[in-house]
């Protein structure tokens, strides 16, 4: 959606859940992506789409073996967690996996069961796994800050131990990724070439091989980790500090956390804290969220994850508020992510959509073209069968859905067609929309102009909401 909260593109991915839509940009090319499948517990299984600023799909499979005991058929076994392109042409995903272990050292059963959190580099182009990476070949599970028994499971087979709870990937140079364990209170950077743990950072007092953290600097239950300006000697570490789960509750707000850390690790060089973006409406949030830096305008944007809330700030702290939303009470919704990005499309796959209708002594029309971008008008035509288009007039865009009156001295129209205008230029055609009676009959083209059936409409939504269908 635009700022105005005005709606761009929608996806419908019914019957199945989606996540993490966004913006992602390699290479100068812009790309959407977003993950759809199904929910369970505090994971997915699911696959991954692509999309490029036509709306051309590309659909990521996982291609191995994801154990789980549901009992059902899933499209794949990729999770929610993360999608991250890099420049190398891969995309890094998350998969969850339902394993037996041991759980009697945390006074569970010893046929217990885990949740083995497992990253994939996937090429896109051949879906060939490059790379796999799993939590349970690193660490023990009983070294988790999550307690056995609690809201993601209680080391059952259908409700298993989360012990790691992998909640973000970056690749970080050629070599090595960038992860983040919610439930460690951890992140750590992972070798590209066989998987070892290069150095641990731990949100606690310890704070890993960088030593212990400054008070200020200490976070748990994180989500959303991402480094920047990595060089030999330092990065700076960007995060949303949750500082909450169902469990740990209300001891303090969450926040946006940014770290410098010297590099490599020395227990003698404290990470520094940059900043904390700790707002003046500040929310706590025991699930999700995303802290996204560097904004086309320099701002900030946060999204509080449990809770119908985005926020922009200044450049500087949590005290400069320059815009906000909310799409529901909250813990009435949630949001895994929220980010604030610049995104030009023009969907190759379907036309502008119109309806028309006959209100009294005049002709109304109603044209939405869902995810292209920087439409100014659309020309309006007479399309009477048989003859040539005759121009009647533009409608200046006004929102999603743009509404026009032909007025009374076209009232005798029965069939028009409009064409989206972009700087001046016809760009693309709509439908042919025809009146008879008091239903509305539209032939829909394909992207090649050819037509691929008729729809009889009896109401819009927009003429519901407005009254106009009587």
């Amino acid at each position: 959606m635009k700022q105005n909260a005005e709606m761009i593109y929608a996806h419908d991915e019914a019957p199945y859940d989606s996540e993490g839509l966004r913006v992602q940009t390699v290479h100068n090319e812009q790309y959407l992506t977003l993950w759809r499948g199904a929910r369970k517990m505090s994971h997915g299984f699911g696959e991954v789409i692509v999309m490029n600023s036509e709306y051309e799909k590309t659909v990521i499979h996982l291609d191995a073996i994801i154990t789980n005991m549901y009992g059902q058929k899933f499209l794949s076994g990729l999770d929610f967690h993360e999608q991250e392109l890099t420049t190398r042409g891969t995309i890094l995903v998350t998969a969850y996996n339902t394993t037996m272990y041991n759980l009697t050292q945390m006074g569970g059963s010893e046929h217990g069961f885990v949740t083995d959190s497992l990253f994939f580099e996937i090429d896109i182009e051949t879906q060939e796994i490059l790379f796999s990476w799993s939590a349970l070949d690193h660490f023990w599970p009983e070294d988790s800050m999550l307690p056995l028994i609690s809201s993601s499971g209680y080391g059952g087979p259908k409700n298993p131990y989360d012990f790691f709870h992998l909640s973000s990937i970056q690749a970080v140079n050629h070599d090595s990724y960038l992860i983040s364990s919610r439930n460690f209170w951890s992140v750590y950077l992972i070798s590209r070439s066989n998987g070892r743990i290069l150095w641990e950072l731990r949100g606690n007092t310890k704070g890993g091989d960088f030593g212990a953290l400054p008070h200020h600097g200490r976070f748990r239950w994180q989500n959303h980790v991402r480094a920047h300006n990595v060089t030999s000697r330092e990065m700076i570490l960007s995060m949303f500090d949750n500082h909450n789960s169902p469990e740990d509750m209300g001891k303090t707000h969450s926040r946006g956390l940014l770290l410098k850390l010297k590099l490599p690790p020395n227990p003698d060089e404290k990470p520094e804290i940059l900043r904390i973006l700790s707002p003046d409406r500040a929310k706590i949030s025991p699930d999700y969220g995303s802290y996204q830096l560097g904004l086309s305008n320099g701002n900030q944007f946060m999204s509080w994850g449990a809770g119908g809330v985005v926020h922009e700030y200044g450049p500087d702290d949590g005290h400069d508020l320059r815009w906000q939303a909310r799409f529901g009470y909250d813990e009435s919704i949630t949001s895994y992510r929220a980010f604030k990005d610049i995104w030009a499309g023009t969907p190759s796959k379907w036309t502008p959509a119109l309806v028309v209708e006959k209100r009294e002594d005049t002709v109304l029309g109603f044209v939405s073209w869902n995810g292209a971008t920087d439409i100014d008008s659309y020309n309006i035509y007479l399309a009477e069968p048989g003859t040539a288009l005759k121009p009647l007039g533009k409608a200046n865009v006004l929102g999603f859905e743009t509404g026009f009156d032909l007025g009374v001295k076209n009232n005798e129209t029965n069939c028009i067609m409009v064409a989206a205008v972009r700087k001046g230029q016809e760009i693309r055609q709509s439908n042919v929309g025809c009146i008879e009676g008091k239903t509305f009959v539209s032939t829909f083209v394909d992207s090649r102009g050819k037509e691929t059936g008729d729809s009889v409409v009896e109401k819009t939504t927009m003429q519901k909401i407005m009254g106009y269908f009587s």
